[in-house]
């Protein structure tokens, strides 16, 4: 759980979004690991997304697809706990004039 805009309501995200650095160390930190693997997991993240060729199916990962500095335990949590993207386009409209909007959940 966590705060949302500063005010006290609360929310649970599940998927977690991978990209949430203070998510993520509040799961290591959990399971008694360094925040320093998040820094490899990080690493690791926007190297394999350089040059912007990822796709929908890019939110699908395993342990396996995970650094090997990780061990397999904490990659399998990962995967468990976090995904790559939380967003989905739900719909999209097209103008007559070449822009578009997208409803996004």
């Amino acid at each position: 759980e966590r705060r949302v805009n500063g005010a006290d309501s609360k929310r649970s995200l599940h998927p977690k979004s991978i990209l949430d650095l203070a998510m993520v160390e509040e799961f290591l930190n959990s399971r008694g690991k360094k925040e320093i693997h998040a820094r490899t997991l990080y690493k690791w993240l926007f190297r394999r997304n350089k040059g912007g060729t990822s796709t929908a199916r890019d939110n699908a990962w395993t342990p396996q697809d995970l650094p090997e500095g990780l061990s397999i335990d904490l990659r399998a949590a990962l995967v468990a706990e976090f995904a790559l993207t939380t967003s989905k386009v739900i719909e999209r409209s097209d103008s007559t004039n070449g822009g578009f909007k997208l409803v996004v959940q």
